[in-house]
């Protein structure tokens, strides 16, 4: 019920879509795959049913924000792909994109483009219509403002970045700043 207040009022102020993160797992029931089948298909019924209020709401589509753990979904492009070709083969009332950020790839993934900003830039455009970005640094220790010091030794780049997306089919997409505020001992 939470989920459908949120998309009436998204849909009051004007917004286009409403959404958080797919699911999150235990340990347990990640691990166990018929338990996480389940589970999944459950998650997909109910992002169902807010995605048809969502679409009384008035808006366009539902989001779901990859992650960088296998119990947080989407923490591969493979995995990613493979959930949101899911999605979209449910037919919801409204379509449930991805809401990507490009530096939440698995680390730990032999894969290196899974930890690629740049890779993921390519990759996802036509299926995020929104993706976050923050200056991004080999340790990630956090979220990154895009200021000159960190701009300075930061793997996000202006030029590189737009071509990765243009390369990946970008057309209208929303790219967001995802701001971290640090309310205690800011540095």
């Amino acid at each position: 019920d939470w989920f459908k207040t949120f998309a009436d009022i998204i849909g009051d102020l004007g917004g286009k879509s409403v959404g958080t993160q797919f699911a999150i797992f235990t340990y347990k029931d990640f691990d166990d795959p018929a338990r996480r089948e389940e589970l999944i298909k459950i998650a997909i019924d109910c992002w169902a049913e807010v995605a048809e209020h969502a679409a009384g709401a008035g808006l366009d589509y539902v989001f779901w924000e990859p992650m960088s753990i296998g119990r947080e979904f989407g923490e591969t492009i493979a995995e990613c792909m493979k959930l949101q070709n899911r999605l979209t083969a449910a037919n919801m009332a409204i379509p449930m994109w991805m809401m990507a950020d490009i530096d939440h790839g698995d680390v730990t993934s032999a894969n290196p483009d899974d930890y690629d900003p740049y890779a993921w830039a390519r990759a996802v455009p036509k299926v995020s219509p929104i993706i976050h970005i923050k200056q991004s640094l080999m340790d990630k220790g956090g979220h990154r403002p895009f200021t000159a010091a960190f701009n300075a030794k930061g793997r996000i780049q202006p030029e590189p970045l737009l071509k990765a997306f243009a390369e990946g089919g970008a057309v209208d997409n929303e790219i967001c700043l995802e701001l971290s505020f640090k309310e205690r001992e800011p540095n």
